[in-house]
């Protein structure tokens, strides 16, 4: 009979369990990289890119170029995955990054 109970107890246990798990919801996911524009006779244009594969749910995200001296150029805000949007471009840059915000 305690081996019925214990069996009882645990199928409960687990049931418990599997019922109160959280839906899995995916994380924000992105991937960043410059592109470079060669120019005769000028700078080489460094460009930004942001590409993400999942975004959070209620999230939005915006690329950004960090420009060297100069304010941060950055993308439009979106929630679209597997696009890549692109920043304007400059000639001293330290790198693309992404932001992200609540919807």
């Amino acid at each position: 009979m305690k081996l019925r109970i214990a069996g009882a107890g645990l199928a409960l246990a687990l049931g418990t369990t599997v019922l109160n798990a959280a839906p899995a919801s995916a994380a924000t996911s992105c991937s960043t990289w410059l592109t470079k524009q060669v120019r005769t006779a000028l700078p080489d244009l460094y460009y930004g890119n942001v590409k993400c594969s999942s975004i959070s749910i209620n999230t939005k995200v915006r690329g950004g170029l960090a420009i060297d001296n100069d304010l941060d150029c950055y993308t439009g805000w979106f929630t679209r995955t597997n696009y890549t949007y692109k920043t304007c471009g400059a000639a001293r840059v330290s790198g693309a990054y992404y932001q992200t915000a609540t919807l």
